[in-house]
């Protein structure tokens, strides 16, 4: 017998909890910098990109929230925009890149176009920086430099920065090792955060962008490959959850019925996972979160409500999980801010973008090929 879907309602005071734990953390901008970084997955920026959603969406003292959001924002924008033209700190989850997408985001979300004008004015920089990036990855190399710079097209459409993308892409294949069973980059194992499946997703996103069918065809091959080592066990930065939100967006994009079926086997093991399980880690980078995140993907690009209900009474155990042992620092991924923007999302997906997507440009399914 399937357990019903809790009420929405029951995800917001997990989201105010986290607000409290960031308020707290991120008060004061340049002492938060200092004891956090900037970055997005463990620093104070993504502390602020949650503030700035938990603002938006009417949370209680939205405008104090708003205050500090910004605030924030700002610094990162300062301390980011200090350390370049460094390419070794350009990442999309642990740099500038990730503080360039937060700053547009939050600056158009919370009506500041000078935050907004900050932020694309970062992004140029790295722009013209990532021809030094030697990394491939989502989290801290080419790929995730690349989505970050898409994400930032719909708005303010720059063709040196398209360009700029472009030639990162053709960097990614020219470094593939080719064999028959697909692509694979040196030194990156199967994953979304540091792994191949990240690149993947990254050539897809650009093939969507450009038109170039070189870049479909590259990250066609990349899940090809990744798909002879089986899909691994439970996560998000090199797990199988991590793998089936890439392959979600793989089908939204290239309508490759094998990326289908990858996507529908790692959720599938995620609800069974989660159907069992009393608490657990209840962070995004190494926790439930994840699972709970990947259900909340499936029902946004596929647009079946099953994977909304599923999530939610996942998101009872993330709750469980959070009151066990809440998590610590700000960031979206091993801190409270993925865990709050989870909530919110459980609340209401529109709210807020996907945690475990940051940075990476919406997909919606096109029927499979």
């Amino acid at each position: 017998m399937v357990t019903a879907a809790p009420p929405r309602e029951v995800f917001l005071p997990l989201a105010e909890a986290a607000v409290g734990d960031l308020v707290a953390a991120l008060a004061a901008p340049r002492e938060a910098l200092a004891a956090h970084g900037a970055g997005v997955a463990t620093g104070a920026a993504g502390g602020a990109w949650f503030l700035g959603h938990a603002a938006a969406a009417g949370l209680p003292g939205a405008a104090a929230l708003r205050v500090v959001a910004l605030d924030v924002a700002r610094a990162a924008v300062v301390r980011a925009s200090a350390a370049l033209p460094a390419p070794g700190g350009l990442g999309l989850l642990d740099g500038a890149t990730g503080v360039a997408v937060a700053a547009c985001g939050l600056g158009r979300r919370l009506g500041d176009p000078e935050l907004v004008r900050a932020g694309r004015m970062l992004a140029q920089r790295i722009a013209a920086a990532s021809a030094g990036v030697e990394r491939f990855a989502l989290a801290d190399g080419m790929a995730g430099i690349c989505l970050g710079l898409l994400s930032l097209q719909d708005d303010d459409f720059r063709a040196d920065r398209l360009d700029a993308c472009a030639a990162l892409g053709d960097r990614l294949l020219a470094a593939a090792d080719v064999s028959a069973a697909g692509i694979g980059w040196p030194g990156t194992p199967p994953g979304l955060a540091h792994g191949a499946a990240g690149v993947g997703l990254a050539l897809a996103h650009l093939a969507a962008a450009t038109g170039r069918r070189r870049y479909g065809e590259g990250a066609a091959e990349a899940a090809r490959l990744e798909r002879t080592a089986g899909l691994p066990g439970a996560g998000w930065a090199s797990g199988g959850d991590g793998i089936g939100l890439a392959r979600l967006h793989g089908t939204a994009i290239l309508g490759e019925a094998a990326q289908l079926a990858d996507a529908g086997a790692a959720v599938a093991r995620a609800r069974l996972s989660l159907s069992g399980r009393v608490a657990g880690h209840p962070e995004l980078g190494r926790g439930v979160a994840a699972q709970v995140e990947l259900l909340l993907v499936a029902h946004e690009v596929t647009g079946a409500d099953e994977h909304l209900r599923a999530a939610r009474r996942a998101g009872v155990t993330m709750g469980r999980a959070c009151a066990a042992a809440p998590p610590a620092g700000p960031g979206l991924v091993d801190g409270a801010a993925g865990v709050g923007m989870v909530a919110l999302r459980l609340h209401d997906p529109a709210l807020a973008p996907s945690p475990a997507l940051f940075g990476v440009p919406p997909a919606r399914m096109v029927p499979a090929r």
